[in-house]
């Protein structure tokens, strides 16, 4: 679950390979599907325990056969438009904006020259900390590496 401009959207890689993106609020009274980070097969909301598979698509509704001409495909999760440019995951609140990769094709050239392998590239560490800083204080100084020429390079405590 991710939070995208104060909306939070479920983005997960379904059973059949592909990455889609949905709203993380299931149609019927609104509850909120998930919490957190994680892996899962299918969602099942807490609320009336209604099962979505990765595609959104509703797979059961307990009581469904009690509400006449109950039609499971018309209660599908609404889907949040994603691309993926160079590896990385894009998620666009508006489904009718310009697909990224038009938005950004004068720097496609740009980019495969400098990360020409780039499809090969994969994570090979991940971290994370906290700073009691504002984020352009931290970026500044990561990115600025004004030491003197003793090779000490600081220490910032988080």
């Amino acid at each position: 679950m991710e939070d995208v401009s104060g909306t939070s959207v479920i983005v997960m890689r379904g059973q059949d390979g592909e990455i889609r993106a949905f709203y993380n609020v299931r149609i019927h009274r609104g509850h909120e599907l998930l919490e957190g980070k994680g892996c899962a097969k299918k969602m099942t909301c807490p609320y009336h325990a209604w099962t979505y598979d990765t595609t959104g698509q509703l797979r059961a509704a307990p009581n469904a056969t009690s509400f006449t001409g109950f039609d499971k495909a018309q209660h599908r999760l609404r889907q949040v438009r994603v691309e993926v440019f160079f590896g990385l995951v894009l998620v666009n609140l508006d489904a009718e904006a310009m697909p990224f990769v038009e938005l950004a094709a004068e720097a496609v050239p740009e980019i495969r020259d400098y990360a020409p392998n780039h499809e090969s590239y994969h994570r090979a560490a991940l971290t994370g900390r906290l700073a009691s800083a504002n984020w352009k204080v931290v970026a500044e100084n990561f990115n600025e590496c004004y030491c003197p020429s003793s090779g000490f390079l600081g220490q910032m405590v988080v």
